[in-house]
């Protein structure tokens, strides 16, 4: 098995600008056992969720007129 971890900074929480040094961050990490699955871990919390929905919910996100 191997295993994935990426670390994704942190730019506000609840509206508020983080701005600290070092920034935080959170972590996007591969499923021990599913690859359709990936695991959020984001201020102590781990969070399991579907890779694809991920995927798309940021692509929906990003993809707004401004």
């Amino acid at each position: 098995m191997i295993k994935v971890s990426n670390e994704v900074t942190i730019y506000e929480v609840d509206g508020q600008a983080t701005g600290g040094i070092p920034m935080p961050t959170m972590t996007v990490a591969s499923h021990w056992n599913r690859d359709s699955l990936v695991v959020l871990h984001v201020n102590g919390k781990r969070v399991t969720v579907a890779a694809r929905d991920l995927q798309a919910a940021v692509n929906n996100a990003t993809n707004v007129n401004r």
